[in-house]
């Protein structure tokens, strides 16, 4: 697991809210405090969607809704003058990307085993933290899919020109 403190908290905010950047993970879920708390679950409800519609968004295989489909209301929460109590964002990986990250790491990996890679974005107190995990469904016996997911983060930050030190 990688913990990354965000050195320029606007940069980051400026890419994840108003940016194309993010649009592409799927959100698991976001909490948001500012004088209210607000919970956004991401996964699609049921009924909502008519077959048509998933297939015409892509959504077939994905349980969980796209960041971009649900970033305007994130900024709409977030944005005024005063700076948030707090903020978390779990991003999934979609399927695509997880095999993506398996290939150019070179890694032959049961894609059973896993049940979800993701990243964490959390700001609270000032600071700004960017984590990432993997849930397994079995004892896997090396971490060299967590160290691809680290490297995938870190090298993805920097395509987007974000600061980050590594938090130990």
């Amino acid at each position: 697991m990688l913990s990354l403190t965000i050195n320029n908290i606007k940069d980051f905010m400026s890419v994840l809210l108003r940016s194309d950047q993010f649009d592409h993970f799927l959100l698991k879920e976001a909490t948001i405090v500012t004088n209210v708390s607000t919970h956004l679950d991401g996964r699609i409800p049921e009924g909502f969607y008519t077959k048509e519609d998933l297939a015409e968004l892509s959504l077939n295989e994905s349980e969980y809704i796209p960041y971009g489909m649900i970033k305007n209301t994130c900024f709409e929460l977030i944005k005024g003058k005063r700076t948030p109590v707090s903020f978390k964002f779990v991003f999934l990986l979609s399927h695509d990307h997880t095999e993506k990250i398996k290939e150019n790491a070179g890694i032959n990996f049961d894609p059973s085993a896993v049940t979800n890679m993701c990243f964490i974005c959390s700001f609270s107190g000032g600071k700004l933290t960017v984590t990432d995990g993997i849930s397994y469904q079995t004892f896997v016996p090396n971490h060299d899919l967590d160290k691809a997911l680290d490297n995938f983060l870190k090298n993805y930050l920097n395509t987007l020109n974000i600061s980050f030190e590594e938090t130990i």
